[in-house]
């Protein structure tokens, strides 16, 4: 599966921890193979993949909640030591919650 964000204001930021595990409802977090559990890793700043739940098939979804994109970019800050984005401001609103 594809998240893809076409709004200026809601981009990806990459880490050296690249990769986040989320979990969209009350799933055991250490099993991959429950429905709540997923694995993201953004691969630039406007497109992030994951593994998919249907054998041979992908998916591309658009991101229109700014609030999605938010919650990885804040994950992946919190475990990485070194980050980038494509803005600056995006990169110091993300340290300034640390």
């Amino acid at each position: 599966m594809s998240l893809i964000t076409k709004s200026i204001k809601s981009r990806f930021i990459v880490g050296s921890c690249a990769s986040v595990r989320c979990n969209a409802g009350n799933g055991n977090w250490n099993n991959l193979k429950s429905h709540w559990v997923e694995w993201w890793l953004p691969v630039a700043s406007d497109v992030a993949v994951s593994p998919g739940f249907r054998k041979n098939t992908e998916n591309i979804v658009e991101i229109r909640e700014q609030r999605l994109v938010r919650h990885l970019n804040e994950a992946i800050f919190a475990k990485s030591k070194t980050v980038a984005g494509c803005f600056p401001k995006l990169v110091e609103s993300l340290a300034k919650q640390r």
